[in-house]
């Protein structure tokens, strides 16, 4: 492929968590982006995944009863959170009483993402430390973002970081709302965080002349709910706001180029 532009989306959040452990160097993105022949780019990806990432290369149930119970390999049940959590069953019996009953009997049933409900309940007994993110998540994140940039840049193709603000940012009263039905009297400290990571990663990427977009006031600004509330993610209206967001960027970006751009009917398809 020989993009004319490529769009690095980060999701404040989600992009920091353990980012420590899977900074771009270990992947050796570069050695993908100088082979000569790309039919051999896949063969290349395959000999550093397994040499980087062999602890996925597991065998997974054949009919796995869902999706999370596929992901962590193992029966998702009550039993399961007492395990990982390290708690004595009678004081994950009384933590329970403060969550949503709806959202303990999902969680219970794996149909819920399992960390929701062991992060709310770190979070009540002060397992997650009061600031979960530190420099070296942060630095992890833009060594992605500069080195992604430095290896574009060489080859002449544009670069666009596209930076989502989390839920809390633009719904706190909803996001609220959601942590009271996790059992949480605050918002957790990790998230308190994220405002402040966001506002430093746009001047990074100002200072370095790096082409990026902030979502946040867009997504204020939308008709309605543009996330999913219990998840946080992004829902059909939130990615309709940032398609537009990028469309009208890339077709910002590549007229001060004054190269041609696609047309509104492109974008749709």
């Amino acid at each position: 492929m020989r993009p004319d532009i490529v769009v690095m989306g980060i999701f404040m959040g989600n992009d920091f968590i353990d980012g420590r452990y899977t900074t771009i160097d270990k992947l050796k993105c570069s050695e993908w982006l100088d082979v000569p022949d790309d039919r051999f780019i896949s063969l290349i990806y395959l000999r550093s995944f397994i040499a980087n990432r062999r602890q996925y290369l597991r065998r997974r149930p054949h009919h796995p009863a869902n999706f999370w119970e596929a992901y962590f390999r193992e029966p998702i049940s009550r039993e399961f959170f007492v395990k990982h959590l390290g708690l004595r069953d009678q004081d994950f019996g009384l933590l329970s009483k403060d969550v949503d009953p709806g959202l303990l009997s999902d969680s219970f049933g794996g149909l819920i993402n399992p960390s929701y409900l062991m992060e709310s309940m770190r979070n009540r007994v002060n397992k997650s430390g009061d600031s979960f993110y530190n420099e070296m998540d942060f630095r992890s994140v833009t060594c992605a973002v500069e080195e992604a940039w430095r290896l574009l840049s060489a080859k002449g193709i544009r670069f666009l970081v596209l930076v989502i603000p989390d839920i809390n940012e633009v719904y706190p009263e909803s996001f609220r709302e959601t942590c009271r039905r996790w059992g949480l009297n605050d918002v957790p400290a990790r998230v308190k965080q994220l405002p402040e990571f966001r506002n430093r990663l746009i001047r990074f990427c100002e200072t370095n002349g790096i082409d990026s977009v902030d979502l946040a006031a867009f997504l204020r600004a939308g008709p309605g709910m543009p996330y999913y509330p219990i998840d946080g993610h992004l829902n059909s209206l939130g990615h309709s706001i940032m398609a537009d967001v990028i469309f009208a960027k890339v077709k910002e970006m590549q007229s001060a180029l004054n190269q041609p751009v696609c047309t509104q009917g492109d974008k749709k398809k």
